[in-house]
Order: structure tokens, then C-alpha cells, then sequence
């Protein structure tokens, strides 16, 4: 068949038409884009993305031109679909907030005349887990709660450990010191029931004075022992208190100035019992020595937060001693046995040619 016209002629043959209603079409991909962002396709064979990128756009086209408008469309998503979805006579499909997981996308087309492409397109993609649901950072989460409820056992642990061992110190304690005590004012009592009818007045009453004396002693200790385990007094400014309080009953009828330099802010600082209990001790000791021995007119207290650690220091002008004689005397080691429970540095001089220091530091967090 011929057509003419004013410029050009026109052929037709119906043999080619038919013919090519009846070749079988080609499927192509047109193109990618995942969250917006094109993907070459090159890169389409295995695509990974991450978890936020879930969003995923496909173009596809039947290679047939005989009556393109008309051409079918179809897609399935393994593992997602059984059966395949029709998207109508344009290729194209979004995929939108798919979950983390692997893919398989098949895509497939057909003509105007309805024969089938003669190829389907497969799309293997992959979304990626986030951190938070991978394998490894749930291990590492339980990994960590179990260390810390680990932690927490081995503290409690340690805590149950210190305070039992510290019960049997204050048992010792009270053993070792108001035990003996009793024993010796239990002696002192035999001793003037037995010897009562020889016994002169002034014997018997010196015998009484050193029951009231042990007696005031022991009761010194208990107070001690009961001020110590009362949790209420855990902080500075209890401990300073009764230290200031101990301090001027001392000194009262002794003709011996007392100078306190305190850090306000150290009161607020709390404190262990056995940290305390030994600061108090040491405390005592030094004091009582100071008045028992070196015969000094003035004593200087100074209280300090230095970092992590507290530093006291008691420093008088008597007539000081020996540093040969160190380890010797005065309740030197009573004293230095103390700073080693409580994990502190005691030191021991001479600041002038006149009087001693003693310097106790110990660490305000329990090692």
C-alpha cells in the first residue's frame, strides 16, 4: 500500500506490522534512586543501604513502541509478596520504610498485545540493621549490665567484708581495752576486800582513785566506741565538733593556748567510720601526748582539704624529742598503725628548734 502526497510517498506493508505485534519484548531497567539518590546501574546487581535508607524508587520499560501507553506492568518482593502487583501501564514502583532485612526485587512486563517480556529483572538489596539492633552491641549492652550488676555484688561484697571486719576490730576492741579495764578494776575492788582490815586510809582511797580513774577511762571509750559506729556522725563537721570539744576540755586546767584553723568547707565532707574513728584517735593521742610530755604552753590544730584528701596537723612548742627515738614511746606505733588502716601518711618533725608536728594526710575516698 501506497500513499502519495504534494512531497513524499508513503509505504505500508500489514505483513510487517503483524510480524512485529508478534516479536517477543525486552524488559529494561530505567533507574534507581534510594532516598532521593540515584543509583548507577552498574551497582544494581546486590545493593546494601543502611537502616535509614529505606525508601527506594525502581523505573522500569517494555522495550515495545507499537503502543507504549498501553503496556503492563508488574513487580513481587520476595519474602514480602506471594503473588505478583500490578502497578498499572507505567514501570515504576516505591518501595517506603522498609524494614532492616534482605530483598529480592522481580520485576516484570508485558505489551499492548499481552505477550510477556522476554526477561525478568531481579533487584537484590539489602537494608542493614541499626547499631542498636545488631548482634554485637546487645552483647555489649548485656556484657555491660552484667559487669555492673557485678560490680555492684563485688561492692556490696567488699562493703559487707569491711563493716564485719570492722565489728570484729570493735570487738577487739572492747575486749582488749574496757576487758582489761574491768579485769583491773575488778583487781583493785579484790584487792580492798581482802587487804580491807590492814589497809590504811590513804591506801584505800588511792586504790579508789584509780578505779575512778579506770572507770572514767573506760567510759571515755565506750563513748568513743558509741560516737564512732552511730551513722549521724559519717561527716567533718561532727568529727571536727567533737574534736574542738575534746581539744578545750583538755586544755582547760592546763595554761596551754589552743589555736584551731579550720576549712569551712571541709565540714560538708563526708567521711568512714574506721576513717573517722582513726582521724579521732590520732587525734586524741597526739593531744594527750603533747600535754603529757612536752610540756608546751600552745598548740596549734589546722584542718585542711587539700585535693581528695584531708590533712590535719597538730604542732606544739614544748621541748620536743629525739627522731632517733621514733619508734619508741608515746604511742608512736599505736598512732602510726591507725594512719595505715585509714590509707594515710603520717609524719613526724621538728618545724622549729622547739616543739613538734605531726602531719596526718589521708585520702577522703575509702581505697
Amino acid at each position: 500500500m501506497i500513499f502519495a502526497s504534494s512531497d513524499y510517498l508513503t509505504s505500508f506493508d500489514p505483513e510487517k506490522l503483524v510480524a512485529s505485534a508478534q516479536l517477543t519484548p525486552h524488559l529494561s531497567l530505567v533507574q534507581i534512586m534510594v532516598n532521593g539518590k540515584f543509583i548507577p546501574p552498574h551497582q544494581a546487581e546486590k545493593m546494601i543501604f543502611s537502616h535509614d535508607e529505606n525508601n527506594i524508587n525502581v523505573k522500569w520499560t517494555v522495550t515495545d513502541y507499537n503502543n507504549p501507553l498501553k503496556n503492563q506492568y508488574y513487580y513481587q518482593l520476595k519474602g514480602i509478596d506471594t503473588s505478583w502487583h500490578s502497578v498499572g501501564e507505567r514501570g515504576e514502583i516505591n518501595l517506603v520504610s522498609l524494614s532492616p532485612g534482605g530483598y529480592t526485587l522481580l520485576l516484570k512486563g508485558e505489551n499492548s498485545n499481552g505477550i510477556a517480556a522476554s526477561n525478568l529483572i531481579y533487584l537484590l538489596f539489602k537494608i542493614k540493621l541499626p547499631f542498636w539492633r545488631t548482634w554485637w552491641f546487645i552483647g555489649a549492652i548485656i556484657l555491660f549490665f552484667l559487669s555492673l550488676f557485678y560490680f555492684f555484688y563485688r561492692y556490696r561484697l567488699n562493703e559487707v567484708r569491711r563493716i564485719e571486719r570492722l565489728r570484729h576490730k570493735i570487738a577487739r576492741d572492747l575486749h582488749d581495752d574496757i576487758g582489761a579495764t574491768l579485769s583491773t578494776i575488778m583487781l583493785y575492788g579484790n584487792s580492798i576486800k581482802k587487804k580491807a582490815p590492814v589497809l590504811k586510809k590513804e591506801d584505800i582511797m588511792n586504790i579508789v582513785n584509780k578505779i575512778n580513774k579506770s572507770a572514767g577511762e573506760m567510759i571515755d571509750e565506750m563513748n568513743d566506741i558509741v560516737w564512732t559506729i552511730n551513722p549521724k556522725n559519717d561527716n567533718m563537721e561532727r568529727t571536727i565538733s567533737r574534736m574542738q570539744i575534746f581539744a578545750t576540755s583538755l586544755l582547760a586546767s592546763k595554761e596551754v593556748s589552743l589555736i584551731f584553723d579550720l576549712d569551712e568547707e571541709i565540714k560538708k565532707e563526708k567521711v568512714s567510720m574506721d576513717k573517722r574513728k582513726n582521724c579521732y584517735l590520732i587525734f586524741k593521742e597526739v593531744l594527750n601526748n603533747a600535754i603529757k610530755h612536752s610540756e608546751c604552753t600552745e598548740i596549734e590544730i589546722s584542718l585542711h582539704k587539700n585535693h581528695h584528701n584531708i590533712e590535719m596537723k597538730i604542732t606544739d612548742n614544748g621541748k620536743g624529742f629525739n627522731p632517733e627515738n621514733l619508734h619508741s614511746g608515746n604511742g608512736l606505733d599505736n598512732i602510726r598503725q591507725r594512719a595505715t588502716e585509714i590509707g594515710g601518711e603520717l609524719n613526724i618533725c621538728h618545724p622549729n628548734e622547739t616543739g613538734i608536728m605531726v602531719s596526718l594526710v589521708f585520702p577522703l575516698t575509702r581505697k
